[in-house]
């Protein structure tokens, strides 16, 4: 039995987040270190909610990560 596996769109724009950060000399880590987050709690929020454009994360920290991320990447 396979599991079902989640369609993206074609307008679902994936963002490397980590590809981002590396090219500005910068890491995940040291960003969710100099931002006031565990970087754990950054990388389960990017693997959750870093591919997805239809709705914002549910929790604070989540939807604070997702925000600031996705300014860092498109400013």
């Amino acid at each position: 039995m396979s599991l079902p596996t989640m369609k993206t769109s074609a307008n679902q724009k994936d963002i490397d987040f980590k590809g981002h950060l590396r090219k500005r000399g910068d890491s995940l880590r040291a960003w969710s270190l100099r931002n006031g987050f565990v970087p754990r709690t950054v990388y389960v929020t990017i693997k959750r909610w870093g591919k997805r454009t239809d709705r914002q994360p549910h929790g604070g920290f989540g939807r604070q990560i997702m925000a600031l991320l996705r300014k860092e990447v498109a400013g």
